[in-house]
């Protein structure tokens, strides 16, 4: 679970473990660039193939699990998922990843910073106060 999103990154259920089988099977089914799918859409295959609704963030949740548990090269662009074995594909898209990661990690660093920061200027002040 992620703090401050625990409701959409608690484990899977059971059934959502059931929807996990059925995507790896459609993935697999499904392969390449030219069948690439949007989370609404992976959420309505769900409804269609259990007729159970699935938010979006939940869709994310079972993509997570899929990647980590034998699709890692389920693949994510702007314009949805897609399987894939083509090497330039994951690479572009490890390439992304590592992008996204840069810049998630530049922005908790300035966080960090900001919060020692304002430790300082908390510490400075009561330093004030005693004179």
């Amino acid at each position: 679970m992620l703090k401050n999103f625990e409701k959409i990154t608690i484990e899977l259920t059971p059934i959502e473990l059931e929807y996990v089988e059925f995507l790896g099977q459609w993935f697999m089914q499904n392969k390449g660039k030219e069948n690439t799918v949007k989370n609404k859409d992976i959420a309505k295959l769900i409804k269609t193939a259990f007729d159970k609704k699935v938010t979006e963030p939940r869709v994310r949740k079972i993509v997570q699990f899929l990647r980590t548990n034998g699709f890692p090269n389920l693949i994510a662009t702007s314009n949805g998922y897609f399987y894939s074995d083509d090497i330039a594909e994951i690479e572009a898209w490890i390439t992304s990843l590592k992008q996204r990661e840069a810049a998630i990690r530049e922005i908790r660093e300035k966080a960090e910073r900001e919060v020692e920061i304002i430790r300082f200027s908390k510490y400075a002040r009561k330093q004030m106060e005693i004179f």
